[in-house]
C-alpha cells in the first residue's frame, strides 16, 4: 500500500470530526474509482509510537455510496469490529480539459470516527485551470525520456569520487539522480518504458551528441533507466566534449511528436518529458536556446 494521505492529528476526542480535505483522483487510485483503497484509524502517541486502533478496505464508489446512504463502515483489527466510520460528504466531479472532453474525477470525504487519528485517502478537485494530473486522469499518457552527459568534466568514471564512479556498494551523483526523479515521473508513464540517451562521449574518435544507452531503444522501469546507463561503461566509449544539448532535445521532440500523433489516431494525447542530467553548462547556449524554440511547439 502507498500512503497517499494523512489527517491532522485530533486529541482528547473519542468521537472526532476531521476536516475537509482533498486529493486528486489520478493519485489516489489512478481515476479506478472501483479501486481498494485502505483505511487506517491510530491513536496518536507523543512518542510517535501511534497504535493502531483498526483499519478497513473501501473504494471511491464505495466512500460515495456511503455517504449517500449514510451507512456506517466498519473497522476491524484482527477480525474483531473496533469502531466506525460515517463520511459525511463524498463527491465526486469532473471537468473538460481545453482540448478534449477528458474526465478528470475527485473526491471529499471528511470522517468521524471513535479515534483520534486516521490515515485516509481522500480527494478534490479546483475547478480553473486544467492542471498535469487533470490531463493525467483524463487519459493523457506520458512519456520519459532520459538524457546523460558522458562529457569530460565529469571526471574518469574508473576514480572513486567522480561524478560517474561506479561503486558496487554506493549509487553515483547520476544514479541518485535517476533514481529520485524517475521513479516519480514513471508513476504517471503508462507502459514503463524509457529511451535513454547519453551525449558528450566519443566513439570511433568522433564526438556524440546523441547516442542510444543501452540494447534497445526504450528500457523498462527504474532498475532499466539505471543498467542502460551502467552499460555505456562497458561499450567503449570515451568521455570528451564540449556540452552540447541541441541534439537531445531535436531528438526528444522528434520521438514527442511521433508518439502524439500515434495517440491521437486512437482518439487520446499524449504528452514527453525530456529529463537531461548534466554536470555543467551548455557549450552553446544561443543554440541550446534555438532548438528550445524550435521544439516548443512539441508535446514536450
Amino acid at each position: 500500500w502507498d500512503n497517499v494521505y494523512r489527517s491532522e492529528d485530533i486529541h482528547n476526542n473519542l468521537n472526532p470530526e476531521w476536516k475537509e480535505t482533498a486529493l486528486d483522483l489520478a493519485i489516489l487510485c489512478g481515476g479506478n474509482m472501483d479501486l481498494p483503497l485502505r483505511m487506517t484509524v491510530y491513536d496518536h502517541e507523543s512518542s510517535g509510537k501511534h497504535k493502531l486502533m483498526g483499519e478497513l478496505d473501501v473504494t471511491v464508489n464505495g466512500l460515495v455510496a456511503a455517504s449517500q446512504r449514510n451507512e456506517a463502515l466498519k473497522l476491524k483489527k484482527k477480525g474483531k469490529d473496533t469502531g466506525t466510520i460515517y463520511v459525511t460528504k463524498a463527491e465526486v466531479a469532473s471537468v473538460e480539459t481545453a482540448t478534449e472532453k477528458m474526465q478528470s474525477a475527485s473526491i471529499s470525504a471528511p470522517a468521524p470516527v471513535p479515534t483520534p487519528n486516521i490515515h485516509a485517502p481522500k480527494s478534490s478537485f479546483s475547478p480553473g485551470r486544467d492542471s498535469f494530473v487533470d490531463y493525467i486522469a483524463g487519459g493523457c499518457t506520458l512519456n520519459t525520456a532520459v538524457a546523460i552527459d558522458f562529457t569530460g568534466s565529469n571526471g574518469d568514471p574508473r576514480k572513486p569520487g567522480t561524478l560517474h564512479y561506479l561503486n558496487p556498494s554506493q549509487s553515483n551523483d547520476y544514479e541518485k539522480a535517476i533514481s529520485a526523479i524517475v521513479s516519480i515521473l514513471s508513476k504517471y508513464d503508462s507502459d514503463q518504458m524509457f529511451p535513454v540517451y547519453g551525449f558528450g562521449a566519443k566513439y570511433d574518435g568522433v564526438v556524440r551528441h546523441c547516442f542510444q544507452c543501452g540494447g534497445a531503444a526504450e528500457h523498462h522501469g527504474v532498475s532499466g533507466v539505471l543498467q542502460a546507463y551502467k552499460s555505456v561503461f562497458k561499450s567503449g566509449l570515451i568521455m570528451s566534449g564540449p556540452t552540447v544539448f541541441t541534439e537531445v532535445i531535436d531528438t526528444a521532440a522528434a520521438h514527442a511528436r511521433a508518439a502524439q500523433d500515434k495517440a491521437m489516431a486512437r482518439g487520446g494525447q499524449c504528452y514527453t518529458i525530456l529529463l537531461i542530467l548534466t554536470d555543467g553548462a551548455v557549450s552553446d547556449a544561443q543554440a541550446t536556446a534555438r532548438s528550445l524554440a524550435q521544439a516548443s511547439d512539441a508535446p514536450l
